[in-house]
């Protein structure tokens, strides 16, 4: 079948799916893993009612050991990534995430040879890759994130031309392009087949709340698509759109980088949709998305659109009504356990005329009514309130977290430094479950972090420190 009317049957289905159950929920995992089991049923020891007869777990040690004295690959677990086996080899300063993406699904029972084939063609060419193999058959089982183009050329023509990979391969899912069995992309730190599973959540969403599912079809999402990226390259409702594709992920990204990197990777689905690209249009514009200063101009093209109309318009205000403002939104959002929603429902009601919106505390109700009518209010929050209140607290917390970072950093670098980077893994770990004592105490790091750095606060920055470190070894 061809692959866009592959694309249109999925659509359809998603479309019967939500429209006979108008009550349920329009759930992006839900699309996701459709799209992760798409072409599993052309496997015949898949059991779609026994989900335990995808794994392939039992593999993991013989990949293992058939690679351990192979100088051109390493092969290693990481519990930050418990569902994949990690298959890497550095480079030298290259970013693994940064990478030609390439996606190969293969039946349970020819995943053994199959991976064993593709990667001792890869260590033989001695790639710099950070790939990975799941733990059960699916449309992604075997990720190849191969760093420099040629290799990625290399890998694709070897195994289109290798007749016990190509005539063994499942298809990958439709919505990533293909070249003979391969398929391909990129999303850099964030997750194609996640975006794209939220693309088609919220194009179905539209459908239900238009009332116009019957106009579900290949050619109008890809208008949706191609409109929305339009829309980003264009700055329109920059954060808006973010917010409606990827929600609270990817925070350890700058605002700036998340909007480029969905852009990119939004770039590279609209590409997919379109019958006349090709692997060379792939590879260039892979190419380009690498390029550092093609990165470093978009990033500031990005800063400009964000906040070309913010700054404008706070400095129309008395900065005593902006600070009066913040100042309610941070305490009410400290209030409530740092829940937003309940701040944004509090100031919505005074937004509204409504004045017991705003609480006693502090003398806010009667400050407001003094210096800062809803009308007031109105102007200076702009047309989406629950941005405005991220942006509050997202500043305030991050003045906060200065002093924070700069504990934990300093611990980090003071161990790495005597110590190592397998050393300073082992105390990140320990640290998550409340042992500090692998942490170095030269400058007296270690006292600093137990008495001075909340708990919580370790936990989010050892998390983001692991991803980064075994990010190096593993993507």
């Amino acid at each position: 079948m061809d692959r866009f009317k592959e694309i249109e049957q999925l659509l359809f289905y998603f479309r019967d799916l939500y429209s006979q159950n108008p009550t349920e929920p329009i759930d992006w995992y839900t699309i996701y893993s459709t799209l992760c089991t798409y072409g599993l049923s052309k496997d015949s020891s898949y059991d779609s009612s026994n989900q335990d007869s995808r794994f392939i777990t039992n593999l993991w040690q013989e990949w293992i050991y058939f690679f351990q004295n192979n100088p051109g690959i390493n092969v290693e677990h990481f519990a930050s990534q418990e569902k994949f086996l990690q298959f890497y080899q550095k480079g030298k300063g290259e970013d693994l995430c940064d990478c030609y993406k390439l996606y190969l699904s293969f039946p349970k029972d020819k995943m053994e040879a199959a991976v064993k084939d593709i990667f001792s063609f890869i260590a033989s060419n001695n790639m710099v890759n950070g790939s990975k193999v799941a733990n059960r058959t699916r449309s992604d089982s075997i990720v190849l994130r191969i760093v420099h183009m040629e290799d990625a050329i290399k890998v694709i023509n070897y195994i289109n031309s290798n007749p016990n990979l190509y005539l063994n391969a499942l298809p990958t899912n439709p919505f990533v392009q293909r070249y003979g069995v391969v398929g391909f992309g990129y999303d850099y730190t964030m997750s194609y087949n996640s975006v794209i599973s939220d693309l088609i959540a919220n194009y179905i969403a539209q459908k239900r709340t238009t009332n116009t599912f019957e106009t579900v079809s290949f050619n109008d999402f890809k208008s949706y698509v191609d409109n929305l990226y339009l829309d980003l390259l264009n700055g329109v409702d920059l954060e808006q759109n973010v917010y409606n594709v990827i929600k609270g992920e990817y925070q350890s990204l700058s605002k700036e980088g998340r909007i480029l990197n969905l852009r990119n990777i939004i770039e590279m689905i609209s590409d997919s949709l379109d019958s006349r690209k090709t692997i060379n249009d792939y590879l260039l514009t892979v190419e380009k998305f690498k390029n550092p200063e093609v990165k470093k101009t978009e990033i500031e093209n990005i800063k400009n659109q964000l906040y070309q109309n913010e700054i404008p318009r706070e400095n129309q205000f008395n900065q005593q009504q902006v600070n009066l403002l913040k100042n309610y939104i941070i305490y009410v959002t400290q209030k409530f356990n740092n829940d937003e929603e309940q701040t944004f429902g509090y100031l919505a009601n005074y937004l509204n005329g409504n004045i017991n919106g705003i609480t006693r505390d502090n003398n806010f109700r009667e400050l407001f009514a003094q210096y800062l009518t809803p009308e007031i209010a109105r102007q200076i929050v702009g047309q989406n309130v629950k941005i405005y209140i991220s942006h509050v607290m997202k500043d305030y917390n991050r003045s906060k977290d200065d002093k924070f970072k700069m504990i934990f950093d300093k611990a980090c670098e003071v161990t790495l430094r005597k110590y190592g980077e397998g050393h300073l893994i082992c105390a990140l770990n320990n640290g998550l479950m409340g042992n500090y004592k692998w942490f170095s105490n030269d400058e007296n790091v270690r006292v600093d972090m137990i008495h001075n750095l909340p708990k919580g606060y370790f936990n989010i920055y050892a998390q983001e420190k692991l991803e980064s470190l075994t990010s190096q070894r593993v993507r």
